[in-house]
């Protein structure tokens, strides 16, 4: 069974809508409210703030560079609602927090949690789940080109071709071997 099918509100079901999370569209997960009153999930706040310098309410655009996006508390009322619409919740929630304890110990990741500059970003839809993911600013030595991003813990890099297009690719080790 298809999860993301499962986890999409039917969108003729008018009262459900509240629940969705405009980042991402599906039933919110770990919900947590904004200073400026929009809910997201939680991950896809954190990415959020984690793309857009300064960071700012994807919403409203309110600039919430003084939130600490760790620090804010799930919202339990809200919460409750989704458990009873979204069977899948549980699971989805438990997968949030792995993927959130990744991202916080990579010493790469570390200045998204707190509000530091940095250059992320994300892929997804690739067609491949090892290719999809965050990237960061990457390094090989005596590489000469356009800035490297890399996905933490592999050698799958991606750079920007023609100012058009992402090329990515896995390095192996050097010619020499």
């Amino acid at each position: 069974a298809d999860t993301m099918a499962k986890a999409s509100p039917a969108l003729d079901d008018e009262e459900d809508l509240e629940f969705v999370c405009p980042i991402c569209y599906l039933y919110l997960c770990e919900p947590i409210k904004t200073p400026c009153k929009h809910l997201f999930c939680k991950n896809c706040l954190i990415k959020s703030f984690g793309f857009n310098r300064p960071p700012r309410c994807p919403l409203c655009r309110t600039d919430c560079t003084h939130v600490k996006v760790l620090e804010l508390k799930t919202h339990s009322e809200t919460e409750d609602i989704v458990k009873k619409l979204d069977p899948e919740y549980k699971e989805r929630a438990s997968k949030c927090i792995r993927e959130r304890k990744m991202w916080m110990s990579s010493k790469f990741l570390a200045p998204l949690f707190q509000n530091m500059e940095s250059g992320l970003y994300e892929v997804s839809g690739a067609g491949n789940d090892e290719v999809n993911g965050i990237y960061v600013v990457g390094h090989v030595p005596s590489y000469l080109g356009p800035r490297l991003y890399n996905k933490p813990g592999t050698q799958i890099f991606m750079f920007r071709w023609n100012r058009r297009e992402w090329i990515i690719a896995s390095l192996a080790r050097g010619f020499d071997d």
